[in-house]
């Protein structure tokens, strides 16, 4: 995985507490990857800077950003929550699928527990389609990229 500092994500919560995993683990019957708590405790929600990505197998026509990473911590209802975006989208996403980021438009960036763990990219817009952004989270972070078009 890249080093995590080259995204520079603006930080502004507190790592989750093993607690905290355990019970949203618990609530939504999930399995959070390891790859993507130890994310969470570099950095627990945020902006990051380094925030294009070009879906796996896609062109450049297919550009998509982050606008931000969710976290994860007990005040459930709060915005940006994993908790609260979880509630949400859960029927469109999948049952058993962790939502980590949204781009500006509120589509969403998940993982599917259910399919190896997996990157996917939910359109709204487009009745909920789902495109496989990458294999795993670690492949997902390595396709971000800086785009001043995006800014």
């Amino acid at each position: 995985m890249r080093d995590l500092s080259e995204i520079n994500i603006s930080k502004s919560k507190l790592c989750p507490s093993k607690k905290e995993i355990e019970a949203y683990e618990k609530k939504f019957k999930v399995k959070i990857p390891i790859e993507y708590i130890n994310f969470l405790n570099f950095s627990n929600g945020g902006f990051p800077e380094l925030d294009s990505f070009i879906p796996e197998g896609q062109n450049e026509n297919n550009k998509w950003s982050v606008d931000h990473f969710y976290f994860l911590n007990n005040k459930k209802s709060e915005f940006h929550n994993i908790w609260k975006i979880t509630k949400e989208w859960y029927k469109h996403i999948g049952k058993y699928s962790i939502p980590i980021a949204s781009d500006g438009g509120d589509n969403q960036i998940y993982i599917d527990t259910k399919q190896d763990n997996a990157i996917f990219l939910c359109i709204h817009d487009e009745n909920f389609k789902k495109i496989k952004v990458a294999k795993s989270l670690k492949g997902f972070l390595d396709l971000l990229e800086e785009d001043p078009e995006m800014i």
